[in-house]
């Protein structure tokens, strides 16, 4: 997203106000205008590394009560966490998106298109409607589109 929004727009900074219903973004090219923005009650500006070194932080700092016990999540995300939803879409949606692109840079068969459009996922379950081949479709070998939608799971 910063990429993009560097390349075609010159903006470097995300600016995000957290007003009483939701949050509101607004892109800078530099952060000399934050001034402008002192008097909004509650807002952070981000460049790219920042996200990510909040990213690391947050994954690598997740705990969970069992029993007696204090546990890190060492794999995934821990459910209930505030923004583990924004998460796991985005994180699904990119393998999604770069599986699609793929798809029509080989040709594929039209009918297999339609039939990943009516797909529909909710966080990480999914609704499959006459796509009875969608189980198999998911983790394709190298033999067939040459891609595969989502990563195996690796535990290693």
């Amino acid at each position: 997203m910063f990429n993009r929004m560097l390349k075609l727009h010159r903006f470097k900074f995300l600016l995000v106000q957290k007003t009483v219903l939701n949050f509101r973004c607004l892109w800078l090219k530099n952060k000399t205008k934050v001034n402008l923005f002192e008097n909004l009650c509650s807002f952070k500006v981000a460049e790219a590394l920042d996200l990510t070194s909040w990213l690391d932080f947050l994954l690598d700092n997740l705990f969970l009560c069992f029993g007696e016990g204090v546990y890190r999540q060492c794999i995934g995300n821990l459910t209930g966490t505030n923004c583990v939803v924004y998460l796991a879409n985005f994180y699904l949606f990119t393998h999604e998106f770069d599986f699609i692109k793929h798809l029509l840079k080989s040709n594929a068969c039209l009918v297999v298109l339609h039939s990943l459009s009516l797909v529909r996922r909710f966080v990480d379950d999914l609704f499959v409607p006459n796509f009875p081949d969608f189980e198999n479709f998911m983790y394709l070998n190298q033999d067939s589109f040459g891609n595969n939608i989502y990563p195996k799971a690796s535990y290693e």
